[in-house]
């Protein structure tokens, strides 16, 4: 008996028979045969028996595509499941990288999407589009400022009294997007060619120690002291989230994972209008003491959830 293989599955399909044929018909050579032996007995009666035929059918199956391998991955490992967090470690991100190595993704810094053209999110209050630092500060080496990034924090950013009042540049200090300053003097805006910039202006800055700068940052222009050029950031967006979409693996109230869902191919122009809507938001970590800027740009969960499509 032989068995046809498809990619998917075997198969066999068995007929039985209704009944059993039984035949006294004698089996008689076509041929005599020749022997040298001269008293050959005669063969006996044979009786003959129709045994069970079998059919074989080959079952074409369609090749699972990138999302049915994806859903495939989230129900086996994923799931039905909730994680629990590990006590010794206070890394906001653990829950993450579980969910990463469970959908089968190696832990990387590539600029691409995490799973066959998808990039994948962790459902949350907000979600991260990404760490995306920008390519120029004002305290960037060599700067004509003489300024380092501790002596930038402490001119720009605000000191916080919980930490032993460590300085660093976040919370109200950093701006919002808007053409408007905040009390700190700083803004953030779209120039003209679409480069995302974050300006000072000492005029702007009600803060009582901003008499104590430096000469060079008490003039009438604007200080740009970060920039995120287009080309960059557009790269991020499309090699993220432009090649197939995302998708978010969801839970239910009690933190179960109990769906997975897939959202739109995310450009370069929606990006920058949820910037300019106040819907994404740069959120900066920069503080004393960490060489990271952590410049993190996120969108509340309802952004996220307007663009999907699918849910399984």
């Amino acid at each position: 008996m032989s068995v046809i293989k498809t990619k998917s599955q075997i198969k066999i399909i068995v007929q039985q028979p209704k009944y059993k044929l039984k035949s006294k018909y004698k089996l008689k050579p076509k041929y005599k045969l020749k022997h040298k032996h001269k008293n050959i007995k005669k063969k006996k009666k044979t009786t003959l028996a129709l045994v069970d035929s079998i059919t074989y059918k080959v079952i074409s199956s369609k090749q699972k595509n990138n999302k049915e391998i994806i859903v495939e991955l989230f129900n086996k490992n994923v799931r039905g499941k909730k994680y629990n967090k590990v006590i010794t470690n206070n890394h906001c991100g653990t829950e993450g990288h579980w969910l990463e190595k469970q959908m089968g993704i190696k832990p990387n810094s590539n600029n691409e999407p995490d799973k066959l053209g998808y990039e994948q999110k962790k459902d949350s209050g907000k979600i991260t589009f990404g760490d995306w630092s920008a390519v120029e500060y004002i305290f960037k080496k060599n700067n004509k400022y003489n300024l380092t990034k501790d002596n930038f924090l402490k001119t720009f950013g605000s000191p916080n009294p919980k930490k032993n009042n460590r300085y660093s540049w976040s919370g109200k200090v950093f701006p919002k997007y808007g053409v408007k300053y905040n009390y700190a003097g700083q803004r953030m805006i779209f120039l003209e060619n679409d480069d995302l910039v974050i300006q000072y202006s000492y005029l702007n800055d009600t803060r009582e120690e901003k008499t104590s700068y430096m000469e060079d940052f008490k003039i009438n222009v604007p200080i740009v002291l970060a920039r995120w050029n287009k080309y960059k950031l557009e790269n991020h967006i499309l090699s993220k989230f432009g090649v197939k979409g995302f998708y978010i693996c969801k839970k239910n109230k009690e933190n179960i994972y109990d769906k997975i869902c897939f959202g739109k191919v995310i450009d370069f122009q929606f990006f920058k209008i949820g910037l300019e809507n106040n819907k994404i938001i740069l959120d900066s970590g920069m503080y004393q003491g960490n060489s990271r800027n952590y410049s993190q740009f996120r969108a509340n969960k309802s952004l996220w959830y307007d663009l999907l499509t699918e849910e399984y």
